[in-house]
């Protein structure tokens, strides 16, 4: 706290010759996932993206910082008791600051095909981590091999936990992670057009997930690579994969691709990829809302224990981001009333 008006001037004085220096040298930069330091200086940004250059507006408890880098991308510390000093990352040659980055984890659950035995629904369902966080979702998956009685190294599958309650902790364990973002995509293959083939059907699903991962990339002011659980049925190739991409851009589309890797989506096995293992978890849950079991029972529990963590826009409704169902059209809507309202 300010000891008195005199130092409280002084600071503020200091504060004004930082912000002109830096507006200047465009150097400094803070990562824009805290809006606010913990010690109560607050940041905007400027209108100047090349540079990414951020000011100091306003200090509310006016103190002096004292504290190491919190981050790589911009340093803090207090320096004596009247002064501010600010250590950057960009270079006085104007070296522009790592980008942020997401990655979107994608897994899908139930059958392409739209065969009469095949499943009613196709869900694909990416989980969005920020590159930061990714420590932090293997130490979740770590506990939750743990809590479930699996070893450091097994893999966690959604078919391999057959209790009830091991499903509901495992969802409601995600569901319960800050650092997820889930988007989910469901085919409703019993309402789909007959005219549309299996290839044309999957291709508007993963249609549909990129454009939400694009626009949640594109909000949040970072670049978002995606990769794929290796699928086999059937097997995709990275190859085909490519060729989606490519259709996808050929399309008229509401994708947003400058904020996606224009490198483009990787396929890779949860083995190696272990995100992909809570992709798979929340695939899965969200399928068994949908698809009846043998007894035409559905259970609605799990994708309620992951809606805390589902993709929402301001006042956007659900199923425009992150539950999709496709179509939407009067049918549908009366025949999932519950989609809308979660």
């Amino acid at each position: 706290m300010c000891r008195s008006t005199a130092s409280g001037r002084r600071l503020s004085y200091s504060l004004h010759r930082l912000v002109h220096r830096f507006i200047h040298r465009k150097a400094l930069v803070f990562n824009r996932k805290s809006d606010r330091h913990p010690q109560g200086l607050w940041i905007s940004t400027l209108v100047d993206e090349p540079s990414r250059a951020t000011i100091v507006t306003r200090c509310t408890q006016v103190a002096v910082l004292r504290t190491t880098a919190e981050r790589a991308e911009l340093s803090v510390r207090g320096v004596g008791t009247e002064e501010l000093e600010v250590a950057t990352v960009a270079s006085s040659t104007g070296q522009a600051p790592a980008a942020r980055r997401l990655h979107a984890f994608i897994d899908e659950a139930g059958v392409r095909s739209r065969s009469k035995a095949s499943s009613d629904h196709f869900v694909m369902t990416a989980v969005v981590v920020d590159d930061q966080d990714l420590a932090a979702s293997a130490q979740f998956l770590a506990q939750l091999r743990t809590d479930l009685g699996r070893g450091p190294n097994d893999q966690l599958h959604w078919v391999a936990l057959k209790r009830h309650e091991q499903r509901v902790h495992a969802a409601k364990s995600l569901g319960g992670q800050d650092w997820a973002t889930i988007s989910n995509v469901v085919a409703c293959k019993r309402h789909l057009s007959t005219q549309i083939t299996d290839g044309q059907f999957y291709l508007y699903t993963f249609r549909y997930l990129l454009e939400r991962l694009s626009w949640f990339a594109r909000d949040s002011r970072a670049t978002l690579g995606y990769t794929l659980a290796h699928i086999t049925r059937p097997q995709m190739t990275l190859g085909e994969l490519r060729q989606y991409e490519a259709a996808l851009r050929a399309m008229p589309t509401s994708i947003e691709w400058a904020s996606l890797d224009p490198k483009g989506g990787q396929i890779d096995q949860p083995a190696r990829v272990e995100m992909l293992q809570s992709a798979d978890l929340a695939a899965s849950a969200a399928f068994r809302a949908f698809e009846p079991d043998s007894f035409g029972n559905t259970e609605g529990r799990y994708l309620h224990e992951l809606c805390p963590r589902l993709y929402r826009r301001g006042g956007g409704a659900i199923t425009s981001y992150g539950m999709k169902l496709h179509p939407w059209d009067y049918n549908t809507q009366a025949a999932y009333p519950w989609v809308a309202a979660l």
